[in-house]
């Protein structure tokens, strides 16, 4: 029966974004048999004056699948000084991305973080039927004006 396993969990840095690759879903099968291998990773920008509404401070997030799942959701938080300044939730069907951004009602100066959750829905086949992966943004110091 095809199973759901944790093969590692990987944080990779690059100058703006933190991408962690969390859970593998591997069915299992004989040794000839060829494996399918569905990685879902969760890239989490770094918080900015948003581009989109003056004023703000915005932050993105987005779940990738190798291949095209059930279902996903995905929570999208903003922290300006370790307290919860903003967040929305996404969910969509069929497909391997989902992306979505939090954003707060006015820029406060600050040092604001970006959280992340995701819950995506394995195939059917599977086991256990959902992973979660998470991340999270570096810390940026912003001004407004």
């Amino acid at each position: 029966m095809p199973r759901l396993r944790l093969i590692s969990c990987v944080r990779a840095f690059v100058p703006t974004v933190a991408i962690v690759t969390g859970l593998f879903v591997v069915p299992a099968g004989t040794a000839s048999a060829a494996e399918t291998v569905i990685t879902c990773s969760i890239r989490v920008d770094n918080p900015h004056n948003s581009h989109h509404v003056t004023g703000t401070v915005n932050v993105t997030a987005v779940v990738d699948c190798n291949m095209a799942v059930p279902a996903m959701s995905l929570a999208v938080e903003l922290y300006r000084d370790g307290i919860l300044d903003g967040g929305e939730p996404f969910t969509a069907t069929n497909t391997n991305k989902l992306k979505g951004n939090a954003a707060n009602a006015v820029c406060v100066a600050g040092s604001y973080r970006g959280v992340a959750a995701a819950v995506v829905q394995a195939p059917p086949g599977f086991t256990p039927p959902r992973l979660t992966v998470e991340g999270t943004s570096k810390t940026a110091d912003i001004t407004c004006g």
